[in-house]
Formats: structure tokens, C-alpha cells, sequence
């Protein structure tokens, strides 16, 4: 599991980069699933491809969202779960730490909201905008338009948290995901790479021990210092080098 530069972009940007968080999330605790999603990513390119090609038999796109319909309602059942999920162990783990922050909220609205139903009623509505969806060349519908969002409190975080709140947020819905896969006997190796960046000493120290009971943790930091965050050895690149500095207990 990786925190980047990307993965800053979870609560300021939209909500594609909170569905690849979810579908990364998913086939990490659900290995198994990747021969559906496959199946699915299958199914919805001849869908767009067949909008793109212009008019077709009606009975085609039909076909196709038949196809699609089942598969609409597994990922959002999968999706809600997640979020649940996360939600929870996130705000254990925030507590724990003593972050002192509101509780963190993930609402999850699936395209179509018929896909919390059933998969009939995920190919009727997939049938009424069918002619839709042919004029503008495009598939209107699915996942692809699944809305997530992250809340503290009764307000978003993008309008009312500061730098540092935003990402000890984010932070901490990689550590529920550590959680969720150490529970399910996969614990995974965590980089986090400049964990420091945008954190004064007092928020670095409660980041890392969002992931104290994780197995193993490698991060990195761009600042000069004596100790860090997480206990362990220590390694310093320099001039293209590395080398080995004494361990922190």
C-alpha cells in the first residue's frame, strides 16, 4: 500500500480519484473479484465502443446492458460495504490516535441509484436512456458516475479543513485499509513517501501512529533530523548515496 503526491488528491480532487481508491481497496481484500471487474471492464469498452460507432440494431446496446446490469449491482453493493468499512475503521483509528478531529463520514451514491435495488431494475432504467446515451455517443450510467464523499462532521472537507486535516484524513483511510487486509490475515507493507510534507511536528507524530500496528512501514522524509516519526532504522540519501544511520528505538 502507497501514499504518494497522488494520493493528496483524495479529498481536494474529484471523485474519480475516491473511486480508484475504492477499486484498488477492493481487489486488495477481495482477490478473487478481479476475474468479474475483468469481465465487467470487458463488457462496458464493447458498450462504449458500440455508442462511439454511431447508430446500431437496438437489440445490441440491449444485449450489452443486460450484460452490464448484474454487474452494476455487485460493484455498488461492493462499494457501499467499502465504504461502511472504511468509515469505520477510520474513525478507529483516528480516535486512537487521538486526533481530535470530527467524525469522518463516506457518502456513497451509485449511477444509477437503481443499482442498490436489483439488476432488474438497473436494466429498466439502463433502457429508458438508451436513446440518450446514443444521441451523445456515450454510456450516461455506471460506475463511472458513482459519487463518494468524505466528510468531517456535518461539513466537506475540502471547503473547511485545513492542509494538514485533509491529509491526516486521507492518512487515515490507508491505515483503515491496512486494518481491513491485517484482518483478513494479508497485512501489507506500507511507503509512505514524505509523510512530513504539510504536517508540523505535533500532526507528523499523530500520522504515524495511525499506522502503529501496521507490520512493516517505510517512509520517507525530505527533513534534516536526529529522529522521525516511526522507530526503526534510518537511511540517508545523499549525492546519489546511501547510507545508514543509527537505528531509533
Amino acid at each position: 500500500m502507497v501514499w504518494s503526491e497522488a494520493e493528496r488528491e483524495l479529498l481536494r480532487g474529484g471523485d474519480r480519484e475516491r473511486r480508484r481508491l475504492f477499486d484498488r481497496a477492493l481487489l486488495l481484500l477481495d482477490p478473487p473479484s478481479v476475474a468479474a471487474e475483468a469481465e465487467h471492464a470487458r463488457a462496458w469498452r464493447q458498450k462504449r465502443r458500440l455508442l462511439a460507432a454511431g447508430p446500431r440494431p437496438d437489440a445490441e446496446l440491449a444485449a450489452w446492458n443486460e450484460l452490464l446490469s448484474p454487474h452494476l449491482v455487485r460493484r455498488a453493493a461492493a462499494r457501499e460495504t467499502l465504504a461502511r468499512e472504511l468509515e469505520t475503521a477510520a474513525n478507529s483509528a483516528l480516535e486512537a490516535a487521538g486526533a481530535g478531529l470530527p467524525p469522518l463520514a463516506l457518502r456513497y451514491a451509485p449511477s444509477p441509484p437503481e443499482a442498490r435495488d436489483s439488476a432488474g431494475a438497473t436494466l429498466a432504467v439502463l433502457a429508458a436512456r438508451e436513446d440518450e446515451e446514443r444521441r451523445r455517443g456515450a454510456p450516461l450510467l455506471g460506475p463511472h458516475r458513482d459519487r463518494i464523499a468524505i466528510e468531517l462532521g456535518a461539513s466537506g472537507t475540502r471547503r473547511h479543513a485545513s492542509a494538514g486535516e485533509q491529509k491526516i484524513v486521507a492518512l487515515s483511510l490507508l491505515a483503515a485499509l491496512e486494518r481491513l487486509l491485517a484482518g483478513r490475515g494479508r497485512a501489507p507493507l506500507v511507503l509512505l513517501d514524505d509523510l512530513e510534507s504539510e504536517l508540523d511536528p505535533a500532526r507528523a507524530a499523530l500520522a504515524a501512529t495511525l499506522f502503529s500496528p501496521a507490520r512493516q512501514v517505510v517512509s520517507t522524509s525530505s527533513r534534516e533530523a536526529e529522529s522521525g516519526p516511526f522507530p526503526g532504522v534510518r537511511w540517508k540519501l545523499e549525492n546519489g548515496g546511501i547510507t545508514r544511520l543509527k537505528s531509533i528505538i
